[in-house]
């Protein structure tokens, strides 16, 4: 029975609670914290009954005040898992006890002490870090030589003329193998736990790789299967085009024929998007240069056969996101088809230039202007105009018209990287 609660009692004194945080290192330093300071409260402890048994009250007062220290700074780790001030704590104290036991019995041959400030500045390399390893290792350093410098007289008179008593060998040579063990457990206590680490981040990193392999696979079925949608909607969209070039195959009227000319290159505006998406690596983004080229052509081979037109693209953003391009296209398709339907030109070729580029205030402006001598139409409220004007708010911008020279539309919008548009 009493073998029982002893036992239990040990366990329990020795047992770390589990610390609930995720980074491994911290839960390591906290668990290496917890064993040190329980060993060393212990072995403080030992010591502490020595000195009582040998009659030597300096000691004893002083050993007695770094294990209450340490039993203190222990439970209060174990209690709340702050190690990190509490550490800082008691190796202040343990280490002024330390420097206070060279001065207490100046006469007294201090071989022990220089083992125990050893353990202390390893101690804090391990608990605090390199920073306050390094502060207590000079420390220590320090008060040793100022010791010895100050008492290197008292100290060889004291080896040298007054042999020891058996009392003293005993007391030294059981404080020396108390050391010699501490440091000793510090060194097995800071291995085993480094393995546990090492063991734990074999797992994590096992579990990331698992994670990042069924991640992977799932964005290869979901970017195969995006890709698939643009591809159906592309279709859809080509077969709706199919059908109004059948059914403008059965009208008469002129102006009717030309409406659903331009219905059907503002859906194939829509369609080329998806057609480039499907075609895309990156699904989130497109070629600009590559899609409004593709785009200009189709546009002006659904007008007019002619040689005598030319298009000029000038981008210095290579791709963008996908969110303000189909309403940027669709204002080019209408600026497009007005230049071929009311620009007024001579004989020289037909020239237009579309112009695609990042400003320094993070603004994006594109323009678009031709060659041609523009003609105003009598009625100002033309459908093609209003969608502009629509498309223009949908991705919050501003336009402004320039006459002359030459007839130019200058758009400004923000940034699309680093804004969020109307129904994203």
């Amino acid at each position: 029975m009493i073998l029982t609660i002893i036992k239990k009692s040990i366990h329990k004194y020795f047992e770390v609670p589990a610390l609930q945080k995720e980074d491994i290192y911290e839960e390591s330093k906290y668990i290496l914290t917890c064993k040190l300071f329980s060993y060393i409260t212990l072995a403080l402890f030992f010591i502490c009954i020595l000195n009582l048994v040998y009659f030597s009250p300096p000691k004893f007062i002083i050993t007695c005040i770094a294990g209450i220290a340490c039993f203190i700074s222990y439970s209060y780790i174990k209690k709340t898992g702050q190690y990190y001030y509490s550490s800082i704590v008691s190796n202040i104290i343990c280490a002024l006890m330390l420097v206070t036991s060279l001065y207490a019995n100046p006469k007294n041959p201090h071989i022990v002490e220089g083992l125990w400030m050893f353990n202390s500045a390893l101690f804090a390399f391990l608990t605090l870090g390199k920073k306050f390893g390094l502060i207590f290792t000079l420390f220590h350093a320090l008060n040793l030589e100022i010791y010895y410098i100050l008492n290197i007289e008292n100290q060889i008179d004291y080896i040298f003329y007054h042999p020891l008593k058996m009392e003293d060998i005993m007391e030294i040579c059981i404080s020396m193998a108390i050391a010699i063990l501490t440091f000793t457990h510090i060194n097995w206590v800071t291995l085993s736990t480094n393995s546990l680490a090492a063991r734990k981040i074999a797992v994590s990193s096992d579990i990331l790789k698992e994670q990042f392999q069924t991640i992977s696979k799932q964005n290869e079925e979901k970017t195969v299967m995006l890709k698939e949608i643009h591809h159906r909607v592309k279709n859809n969209l080509q077969l709706i085009i199919s059908l109004l070039r059948l059914q403008s195959r059965e009208l008469s009227n002129p102006d009717a024929i030309v409406q659903f000319e331009d219905a059907i290159n503002r859906i194939l505006t829509i369609s080329l998007v998806h057609e480039k998406m499907y075609q895309a690596e990156d699904l989130s983004q497109l070629n600009l240069k590559e899609y409004f080229s593709s785009l200009g052509r189709d546009i002006i081979h659904s007008h007019i056969e002619n040689d005598q037109i030319k298009l000029h693209l000038d981008f210095n953003i290579e791709k963008t996101k996908l969110k303000p391009i189909v309403p940027i296209a669709m204002i080019f398709n209408e600026l497009i088809s007005n230049s071929l339907k009311h620009g007024k030109r001579t004989n020289e070729e037909l020239v237009i230039h579309f112009t695609m580029k990042n400003t320094e205030n993070d603004a994006l402006v594109f323009t678009y202007s031709d060659n041609g001598i523009w003609v105003e139409t009598t009625n100002k409220n033309t459908f093609g105009l209003e969608l502009i004007e629509a498309l223009i708010q949908q991705i919050e911008g501003k336009m402004e018209i320039i006459r002359e020279p030459k007839t130019s539309f200058i758009f400004t919008m923000k940034n699309p990287s680093k804004k969020v548009y109307v129904g994203q």
